[in-house]
């Protein structure tokens, strides 16, 4: 799922970059294109809001995430030192331990220290790995949720020889559930851009 995503990580931090702007203006919709603005990400069809982290962040919307991530990415966060990707997929026949582990086997890393952490609360687990990936150490920080038959992977990756846990927990603060029933997407085709 995270597949070939640090190289092309590099490559997005060249050609996006990140302003630093003051306080965030109005939400829109998840099929707006990406933008160096403060604006929320919010998703209608999997009712979710992705926030705009602060200074230094880039809201990532469906199309521009999913270029980095795979098909399953509906959203993301950028910054000069971090990646977050949100993925969601309906809810297979696995409880929040399964789909934790198999959050964690999806992540490619070599090395992979064997003190990985997981926390489990109610519908939410929490992960932290670290290890090698693409010729670089790397930590990445997974929240795993149950929602309306659905699961969702927010998942953080930052490369850096002394992470800064500060901003990989604002990265997987930013997302929130929105009111409202979850209804997918029939079509697993990115949105296209309102403004294209």
């Amino acid at each position: 799922m995270f597949r070939a995503w640090a190289g092309l990580y590099l490559v997005v931090l060249l050609a996006i970059g990140c302003r630093d702007r003051g306080a965030p203006p109005d939400e829109t919709s998840a099929t707006r294109p990406s933008s160096t603005d403060e604006t929320a990400l919010v998703d209608d069809a999997f009712r979710f809001r992705l926030a705009w982290p602060g200074d230094g962040w880039k809201v990532l919307r469906e199309r521009d995430a999913r270029s980095l991530g795979g098909d399953s990415v509906v959203g993301g966060l950028l910054h000069p030192k971090l990646t977050a990707f949100v993925s969601v997929e309906p809810l297979p026949d696995l409880d929040l331990n399964a789909l934790t582990q198999r959050a964690i086997d999806d992540v490619e890393l070599t090395n992979k220290h064997s003190s990985i952490e997981v926390r489990t609360v109610g519908e939410e687990s929490r992960f932290v790995l670290t290890g090698a990936g693409h010729g670089h150490d790397q930590t990445v920080h997974g929240r795993v949720l149950v929602h309306q038959g659905y699961h969702y992977v927010i998942t953080a990756i930052q490369i850096d020889t002394e992470p800064s846990v500060e901003l990989a927990e604002r990265a997987l603060a930013a997302f929130s559930f929105t009111d409202g029933p979850v209804v997918g997407r029939a079509d697993t085709t990115p949105a296209r851009d309102l403004d294209a």
